[in-house]
């Protein structure tokens, strides 16, 4: 078991470290939520690697319930993590407060069990060729585990609704992600179970979490639509001189081209997945009063000058009509300007009384 927890720990924390190091942007929240939800369940599978490797009872037994720190935040952080995702912003400050309140109501509770018993009944360190840690738990353990339920449902709840809402072309994501919080779930849910039917004391959550973290991972940096990627690419084919970038339902950039990047100075890892909201303020306030097919034009400072941009935006729908992301081109007609109020100048002058 030590092996399995070990590996367990060494996956998560690689997954936090590398969220971190894709974070680019203050406002990438979802990369944030990323790490602290891998940091938990680093510290939730660490401390069952140390209470299986430990010799000391009493080491083992603070560890055991030092280990609900990341227990009752990774739930919460799962929560943030899929409402950020899917409404595209933070979760209210008021309703984290209330789950950080009680969250941390209930930490007190369990730190202060020696003198109330109300969380655990008793602690037994039983050293086979596993370390097993019985239990028997009072309605303050039962209070955390709805409490755990609640959020991760709700969680859950928000994915399904997503992936009822979308079509087709989106639901893979939205399904990996289901997937993931439900073999959580349900791998908490059948421990329960055998704890009050066979006094089973060996929790494999963790290991599901682990699996979770990597799911969402895997989702917000490397997985692809079937379809739409294509799609976009098949318009951007006979405009390689253009500037392109593709938002998707939640105006999140799926795909941006070479041209795009470097007139924002940037490039298409550091875009990808991160809100509209992140690029210049004057390209923002430009793309969405832009019509769709209709143009209109835009200045900026690229290429160390002033660049003066046609835009054009084109909805993208799939084969039922259903809205599925927006394209956005950008044309350099910064000479073609320059030639036009040269010629109107010459026209001008040409029309004034020579003195």
């Amino acid at each position: 078991m030590a092996i399995l927890w070990f590996i367990s720990f060494v996956i998560s924390s690689s997954l936090a470290i590398t969220s971190f190091r894709k974070m680019h942007t203050e406002s990438d929240r979802l990369s944030k939520v990323l790490v602290y939800l891998g940091i938990s369940v680093m510290f939730w599978v660490l401390s069952e690697f140390l209470i299986e490797v430990l010799f000391s009872e009493q080491w083992i037994l603070w560890i055991h319930e030092l280990k609900f720190i990341a227990i009752l935040s990774t739930p919460l952080l799962l929560l943030m993590y899929v409402w950020d995702m899917y409404y595209g912003q933070a979760m209210q400050r008021k309703v984290r407060l209330i789950l950080i309140t009680i969250s941390v109501i209930e930490m007190a509770g369990i730190l202060s069990n020696p003198w109330h018993h109300m969380f655990r009944k008793s602690l037994d360190v039983i050293f086979t060729t596993t370390t097993i840690v019985a239990t028997s738990n009072g309605p303050l353990y039962y209070s955390v585990i709805l409490f755990m339920y609640f959020q991760a449902g709700w969680a859950l709840l928000l994915v399904l609704k997503h992936y009822l809402n979308q079509p087709e072309i989106y639901r893979n994501r939205a399904g990996f992600l289901l997937a993931g919080i439900s073999l959580s779930l349900l791998s908490n849910l059948i421990f329960q179970v055998l704890h009050i039917t066979m006094d089973w004391n060996i929790d494999f959550t963790p290991l599901s979490f682990t699996f979770s973290v990597g799911v969402f991972y895997y989702g917000l940096y490397h997985f692809k639509h079937d379809g739409v990627e294509e799609k976009a690419k098949s318009l951007i084919i006979d405009q390689l001189a253009l500037g392109v970038v593709f938002f998707d339902l939640n105006d999140n950039i799926f795909y941006a081209n070479k041209y795009f990047c470097d007139l924002i100075g940037s490039t298409y890892e550091k875009l990808l997945a991160k809100s509209m909201k992140t690029l210049p303020t004057h390209m923002i306030e430009a793309i969405q009063a832009l019509e769709p097919n209709k143009e209109a034009n835009c200045e900026c400072v690229a290429f160390n000058r002033l660049v003066i941009f046609t835009l054009r935006k084109v909805i993208l729908k799939d084969r039922k009509g259903r809205f599925i992301g927006t394209i956005v081109f950008f044309t350099d007609v910064t000479d073609e300007n320059r030639r036009i109020i040269q010629l109107e100048v010459e026209k001008m002058m040409a029309q004034q009384p020579h003195l």
